[in-house]
Parts: structure tokens; C-alpha cells; sequence
């Protein structure tokens, strides 16, 4: 029975111990306002925060597979991923044609 207590008391020490701020995912929303073959910027209600791509970064347009060349200036997209230290946005996937706010209808 001790040992269990024992066990218990050093699992509640490393769950304490857990640093939530390195799970660093997160979501954007807003407009293309650029884009290059390497990223975009995205107007967010915040700012602009420039997204990046990888090779591993998927795009998605209307529930199917995308690709960079469906990125386009003025169209409303959302990016999933995580912030860097240099205030960057690297994106693990990349969602277009979302409504602009007000409309309601996603694009065609």
C-alpha cells in the first residue's frame, strides 16, 4: 500500500510539473493580404502575422486536398499551427475559402 501512495504522490509531482506553454498550437482566421511560394500574411482582428509553410504543411479547400497554388490575395483562409520565438507562424495546415465575416456562405 505504501509503495502505491508513494507512486501516486511522485505522478501528481510530474503532472505539477508540466509546462503548458510548451504545447504551443494554435488557430488564426482572417484575410490573405500576400503570398508567396514560402508563406503568406494573414490580416488577423489582432494584426498581420506572417504564416509559414513547410513540406509537411497540408491545405484544404472545401473539405478536400489543396495546394499553395489555390492560396490567393483577398480570400479569407485559417492556419493551424504553432508561434515561433520570432513572433512567425509556422503552419501545419492551412484551411481557404472560408466566408468573409458578414457573409455567412463559404467561396466556390
Amino acid at each position: 500500500m505504501m509503495r502505491i501512495v508513494i507512486c501516486l504522490l511522485a505522478f501528481c509531482g510530474l503532472l505539477q510539473s508540466h509546462d503548458p506553454s510548451l504545447h504551443r498550437t494554435k488557430s488564426l482566421t482572417g484575410q490573405i493580404v500576400s503570398s508567396t511560394d514560402s508563406g503568406m500574411e494573414l490580416k488577423t482582428r489582432t494584426g498581420t502575422v506572417h504564416v509559414k509553410y513547410s513540406g509537411k504543411t497540408k491545405f484544404e479547400l472545401n473539405k478536400k486536398a489543396a495546394d499553395r497554388g489555390q492560396v490567393h490575395v483577398g480570400d479569407w483562409a485559417g492556419a493551424v499551427g504553432n508561434e515561433q520565438h520570432n513572433g512567425e507562424f509556422q503552419a501545419t495546415e492551412i484551411i481557404l475559402g472560408l466566408p468573409s465575416p458578414g457573409t455567412g456562405a463559404k467561396k466556390q
